[in-house]
């Protein structure tokens, strides 16, 4: 069931939490807050014009659309390596875009990102890319 309203209040009771609303009362045994957020963009021509048509920011949203297609992601920290390693559940090969000179990943996920060599190859990887405006 979807209801459109802004909740006013939100009490716990027990197996079922109560939301106060705009459209009236409801009871709900779970809660999901999603609030959005806003994606950082990077500013280069062309961005705004192909959003949501080439231009993505969210892997586990859009990433089945580019099925066996060659994607690029642009950063080097975790983010940009998370979505990177996800993304190889559909890409054919990923091009990793570093805009510094170093990655700002952890650890972690740069020994992660080493295990999928085959669809992110270490030459695929490109510091101090610039992209300008």
């Amino acid at each position: 069931m979807i209801e459109l309203g802004e909740v006013t209040k939100l009490t716990d009771e027990g197996e079922y939490k109560r939301l106060e609303t705009t459209s009236g009362e409801m009871l709900a045994r779970a809660v999901l807050v999603a609030t959005g957020s806003d994606y950082k963009k990077i500013g280069v021509p062309g961005e705004s014009e192909y959003y949501a048509r080439g231009v993505h920011y969210c892997a586990t949203c859009d990433g089945a659309f580019y099925r066996d297609k060659r994607l690029v992601v642009v950063g080097g920290g975790n983010s940009a390596v998370q979505e990177s390693i996800f993304l190889t559940r559909f890409a054919s090969h990923i091009d990793l875009l570093v805009r510094s000179d170093h990655f700002r990943a952890s650890d972690v996920l740069q020994k992660e990102l080493g295990r999928h060599k085959e669809k992110i190859p270490c030459t695929s990887i490109r510091p101090r890319m610039r992209l300008s405006a």
